[in-house]
């Protein structure tokens, strides 16, 4: 009776398949984890005032995480008179803005300006994906036939080498 004729060894091939199928399933998760994400944090986000004037420079570090808006009530309140008065320079603003308070009693609250997104920074790089995908591409491959070599040889004495060249055509190409 031949290996190939008894239920053991097919059962054992259908683990080995399912290796091969999880070692997959590993590396496109792998691929997966590695595309890079938003980093809301550390991008530069501007003012985007009604009239379509842009205002400002700042970080995500200065919004507030739930709404994307300015953290503080203050800074609202200085968006929103940056907006209402867009012809004001950065050097003109502080003394404008610090006279304004000074002399208003009732502030306005309504929004007259949306943060907009300038400048994209990531968490991790597309280099990070590239090297996931060659490592699997190789690895795998690689992994499986040393795996299958080695069973074939424990439990059915069959020589080493003459498994191992599926390995050596894989490695020629």
């Amino acid at each position: 009776m031949k290996k190939q004729d008894r239920w053991w060894y097919r059962l054992v091939q259908v683990v080995f398949c399912l290796f091969v199928i999880i070692s997959i399933g590993i590396g496109v998760a792998s691929i997966i984890a590695s595309i890079p994400e938003l980093n809301t944090y550390s991008s530069g986000y501007r003012l985007k005032c009604a009239d379509g004037t842009l205002r400002g420079n700042f970080t995500g570090a200065e919004l507030n995480y739930s709404n994307t808006d300015i953290d503080d009530d203050s800074g609202r309140a200085m968006a929103r008179f940056a907006c209402s008065n867009p012809t004001l320079t950065s050097d003109e603003f502080y003394t404008a803005y610090a006279k304004y308070q000074a002399e208003t009693k009732i502030h306005s609250f309504s929004k007259n300006y949306e943060i907009v997104l300038e400048r994209k920074e990531y968490y991790g790089t597309w280099w990070d994906v590239l090297i996931a995908v060659v490592v699997s591409i190789v690895s795998i491959p690689l992994i499986t036939s040393l795996v299958r070599a080695v069973f074939l040889y424990v439990a059915f004495e069959e020589p080493f080498k003459e498994n191992m060249l599926v390995l050596k055509k894989y490695l020629a190409r």
